[in-house]
């Protein structure tokens, strides 16, 4: 069915209300497309969406020139999710679970439910623009012949009126992204530190605030492992390797949890009315060898 006759037929039926929105409209190439669906039924049935569901979820992705990028067999919806009649649901699904995206472009996207026998309903569409990113820093390591090199790097995407640092890592030899993740706001007063230690960990330290930095840690294959904040002035903190191979923060006071309000953290240099969540909540999605998330913001 065409876009344009499944959009009509969304807006025409009033059975099924799609209302949703894009966490970010603006990503970067091969990250995390989070998307969240709140549905109201009004079927005369239950819908469950999800594994064995009787309901399906797709999207309508519009490539901007005519072309239609079609579904890459991954799951959207990985759980059971169930709407009775009458009532509303909240989905909220990664797109690049299902959809491969290899151009950087912008894209129009929109969901479509498929109840079956040739019922449809569909949300509005929005524009999403994936960016490749601007480099920051590079580090290369492995070797290709073995099968073990890797590529690791910073990319810099403005969105929401700032910018926002990511870490990729990539095995160029197998053509494979194995992780794209946020590592929050960036500012460049000190240009960030990419090193990898003697067990083959990724470690990132970017400054996040005038006197706020953050040390990211990645294990070899790109599954997030730690981060710590620390508060600085430039200049005086910086990230270094040892000749045993252990990556150390050097000239910095580290946030530490706050024994009064646990979530938060405080630094020994400020008071503590000025807390900074610890974002304990960070969590990570993948689809086949591909892992992503938009994990500390």
């Amino acid at each position: 069915m065409a876009v344009g006759a499944v959009m009509a037929a969304g807006a025409a039926w009033a059975q099924v209300d799609i209302r949703w929105d894009l966490d970010h409209s603006t990503v970067p190439l091969m990250g995390a497309i989070d998307a969240h669906l709140k549905i109201t039924n009004r079927t005369g049935e239950e819908m469950s969406l999800g594994p064995g569901g009787n309901t399906g979820l797709s999207f309508l992705v519009d490539d901007g020139n005519g072309g239609i990028v079609m579904p890459n067999g991954g799951e959207l919806v990985k759980y059971p999710v169930r709407i009775a009649n009458g009532g509303t649901g909240v989905v909220t699904v990664d797109l690049s679970d299902g959809y491969t995206l290899l151009r950087p472009q912008p894209y129009a996207v929109a969901p479509v439910l498929d109840l079956g026998g040739g019922e449809r309903f569909a949300g509005a569409r929005k524009t999403l623009d994936v960016q490749p990113g601007l480099e920051i820093a590079r580090l290369e390591t492995g070797l290709a012949s073995r099968g073990t090199d890797r590529e690791a790097t910073l990319r810099q995407v403005h969105r929401d009126r700032s910018d926002t640092v990511f870490f990729r890592l990539d095995a160029p030899s197998a053509s494979r992204c194995l992780g794209v993740y946020e590592l929050g706001t960036l500012i460049r007063f000190a240009p960030p530190r990419l090193v990898v230690d003697g067990e083959g960990n990724w470690h990132v330290l970017h400054q996040s605030a005038p006197d706020r930095f953050v040390h990211s840690v990645f294990a070899p294959e790109g599954a997030p492992v730690a981060r710590e904040m620390y508060t600085a002035q430039a200049g005086h903190i910086r990230l270094d390797v040892g000749e045993d191979g252990v990556a150390e923060v050097v000239g910095g006071n580290k946030f530490e949890a706050s024994p009064d309000a646990p979530g938060t953290l405080v630094a020994p240099a400020l008071a503590p009315s000025v807390p900074f969540k610890t974002l304990d909540d960070a969590g990570g999605s993948s689809a086949g060898t591909k892992e992503r998330s938009s994990w500390w913001r």
